[in-house]
């Protein structure tokens, strides 16, 4: 019994392990921001200062934790989108107040999303080169 791989089965299975690794990021990624939504606290923070860079911004908020203390922290956001001043809904740990995420969709789910895309794409294109025969597949 032969054991050996050509070169193109190589790559197709590398690329079978990086689309299960981003499967298994995704999940991870999936459940520590589920977590983090149901632990943390929803209120609004004023953005107090912007510091731009050329493809995002660093904002610096302030705003009142459960326990009446103000809090500032920072974090990354998509430049453009957001102006000093403005009034924006965060979740914050109750444990640690400076982490902070903004209380919206594409911030809070666009890395399992992402994965969990490219992992499809993938195994798409697995699926397609398997189908269609052009490379004989150890699976």
């Amino acid at each position: 019994m032969n054991n050996s791989f050509e070169p193109n089965q190589i790559i197709l299975i590398v690329f079978s392990i990086i689309a299960i690794a981003d499967l298994v990021f995704a999940i991870i990624f999936y459940n520590l921001t589920k977590k983090f939504i149901a632990s943390g606290i929803v209120t609004k923070a004023k953005i107090i200062k912007l510091e731009r860079y050329k493809q995002a911004e660093k904002a610096h908020f302030t705003f009142v934790d459960e326990l009446k203390n103000n809090v500032e922290s920072s974090t990354i956001l998509p430049r453009g989108r957001y102006n000093e001043g403005a009034e924006i809904e965060i979740i914050y740990d109750k444990n640690n107040p400076k982490k902070l995420k903004i209380n919206n969709p594409t911030t809070l789910w666009t890395v399992p999303i992402a994965l969990v895309v490219s992992a499809l794409t993938m195994l798409f294109g697995l699926f397609l080169i398997k189908s269609i025969g052009a490379v004989k597949l150890p699976f």
